[in-house]
């Protein structure tokens, strides 16, 4: 995995860590690290708590009630740390992609984004704060224009991840893009 530091306006990589960093890994430690030796326990034995924090993210709703503090995240992102970020994360991006274009150099890359189904389906897209860093497949306005023709979402009913609606959506404007602009 690649992982980079942004410090004074330079962009370096960082060596991969040895030490595990799996959520399990970090609730546990950060259980054990508090002096919690019961709930260290419980972690590490209970498939509800494994279920709690993995499924229902659960110490991220807990730091947020002890902190009292509202955190408003849209489209999996906390808005306010990001765009206190956004010239590190801009720096940053441009180094990645441009590691994969020197990586690359005789393969078309296409990037597809994700629109802001949520905003899309509330009707709420003008609000929207997902900004776009470079050309690539943004997924807005195909997914606004099908979820008002179908009313379909386009996620399992489980998670945010795309169900059949999203990738068919995706898969459209991949194939439109190679018929327009050729593999």
């Amino acid at each position: 995995m690649l992982r980079v530091d942004v410090r004074d306006g330079v962009v370096s990589e960082v060596p991969p860590s040895q030490i595990c960093s799996s959520p399990q890994f970090v609730y546990k430690k950060e259980l054990a690290r508090k002096g919690a030796r019961l709930k260290y326990l419980v972690a590490e034995k209970s498939a509800l708590m494994r279920y709690l924090v993995h499924n229902l993210k659960i110490m991220n709703l807990i730091r947020e009630l002890f902190a009292m503090r509202t955190i408003k995240y849209e489209d999996n992102v906390e808005v306010g740390v990001f765009n206190s970020h956004m010239g590190s994360i801009r720096l940053a991006t441009e180094y990645i992609l441009g590691q994969i274009r020197n990586e690359n150099k005789d393969k078309r890359i296409i990037f597809i984004m994700d629109a802001p189904r949520r905003n899309i389906y509330k009707n709420t897209l003008d609000k929207s704060k997902t900004f776009k860093l470079h050309e690539l497949i943004d997924l807005t306005e195909p997914m606004r224009e099908d979820f008002e023709k179908n009313r379909r979402e386009f996620q399992s009913e489980h998670d945010w991840h795309w169900n059949e609606e999203g990738h068919r959506v995706a898969y459209e404007q991949v194939l439109r893009l190679l018929r327009v602009k050729g593999p």
